[in-house]
């Protein structure tokens, strides 16, 4: 049998194969090493016999890195005098697993801390005596506000929250004051908890419902938000759809 690169199964270049030819985050490699980094991967008994296949995969590479690059922030490997390198990770806004306490104990807290916000931003705010679907009334400058307030731990890096139907339906007559909060609690790269505020008008979660980032259930609307693991900014996600909720981040 002949060893011949042309006569192999044509192979798919991915950008894993790429990131695999830098040994760590800090080497840097011009374009052309990464081609013979990914080329020897692939043909390891075949280096010499660059034709039309070895020339494919280079077309490859080229394509990614390139496709790569327009990626901006987002992008897996940097650019920097005519050489790559891996992008660091961020470590923010995201952030490590937190367990809660009881129930009682994470829903007040979080009710808790929603209002502290407000308060730094000039509402005058209290808490409802009964739980109907509305967890705070807050004034400012001629107009009220109702909050429904979500806190949840972080679990492998996301966060999930759910809002019950049956209130969402409620608070439909006064969905121009209506504010939903979900509070994110996670620990810091220092080990220190801080929290994830993200705030939705009854309007951004029909739209994100709309855009199938949001899943309304028969019960409950699943609200779930993961850390981009490069720019570390906040997704919102169901399924496959995915779009950055930057926007509702800290947006009291």
């Amino acid at each position: 049998m002949e060893n011949n690169v042309s006569q192999q199964t044509p192979v798919v270049v991915t950008m894993a194969q790429i990131v695999s030819t830098f040994s760590k985050k800090s080497e840097e490699k011009r374009i052309k090493d990464i081609k013979a980094g990914v080329l020897n991967q692939l043909y390891p008994q075949a280096m010499d016999l660059f034709d039309t296949s070895t020339s494919d995969v280079e077309q490859q590479v080229e394509a990614l890195i390139k496709a790569d690059k327009k990626l901006g922030d987002a992008s897996v490997l940097t650019y920097t005098k005519g050489k790559y390198k891996q992008r660091k990770s961020k470590a923010q806004p995201g952030g490590a697993d937190a367990i809660l306490q009881a129930n009682d104990f994470t829903g007040r807290a979080g009710e808790c801390a929603v209002m502290s916000e407000l308060l730094f931003r000039g509402y005058n705010v209290n808490r409802m005596m009964v739980d109907g679907g509305i967890d705070l009334v807050a004034f400012k400058d001629g107009f009220y506000y109702f909050y429904q307030v979500k806190t949840v731990g972080m679990k492998d890096g996301c966060l999930q929250a759910s809002i019950p139907i049956d209130n969402y339906a409620k608070n439909k007559g006064y969905a121009s004051q209506m504010r939903y909060v979900i509070v994110g609690r996670y620990n810091d790269k220092d080990g220190k908890m801080l929290n994830h505020f993200f705030v939705f008008s009854q309007d951004d979660i029909e739209k994100e419902i709309f855009d199938k980032c949001i899943k309304m259930g028969s019960a409950y609307i699943s609200v779930k938000i993961r850390f981009h693991e490069l720019t570390g900014d906040p997704m919102l996600y169901d399924g496959d759809k995915e779009t950055s909720c930057k926007w509702y981040y800290n947006r009291f």
